[in-house]
């Protein structure tokens, strides 16, 4: 685990202007009732849902000596690709995340 501290900034990285999305596909499976506690006259309907990576878009083509930081979800859709990275311990203000002190292969 990382200690708070104020990060030195040794890179910063300009985005490609491409943006790597997963289409993804979702199907019902199945309503479930919910209760709430022991009362069972406080139900409600929940659906059960599959989802699925369909395909993933806007991914630039592998280029020798290149690698492309992505999100987690890009990674895990094309495993195949080895020029891939996630940023990895990632150091945050709030909700905000302003960088890493890693990159990650999934």
């Amino acid at each position: 685990m990382y200690k708070d501290m104020e990060p030195e900034i040794l890179l910063t990285i300009p985005p490609s202007g491409a943006i790597a999305r997963c289409v993804n596909y979702t199907k019902l499976e199945e309503t479930i009732s919910v209760f709430a506690g022991s009362n069972k006259a406080l139900s409600t309907l929940v659906d059960i849902t599959k989802v699925r990576t369909e395909k993933v878009i806007g991914l630039l083509e592998y280029q020798e000596g290149t690698m492309y930081l992505v999100s987690k979800m890009v990674i895990e859709a094309v495993p195949e690709r080895a020029d891939l990275l996630i940023m990895h311990g990632l150091y945050k203000q709030g909700n905000i995340t302003l960088g890493c002190r890693s990159f990650s292969q999934g």
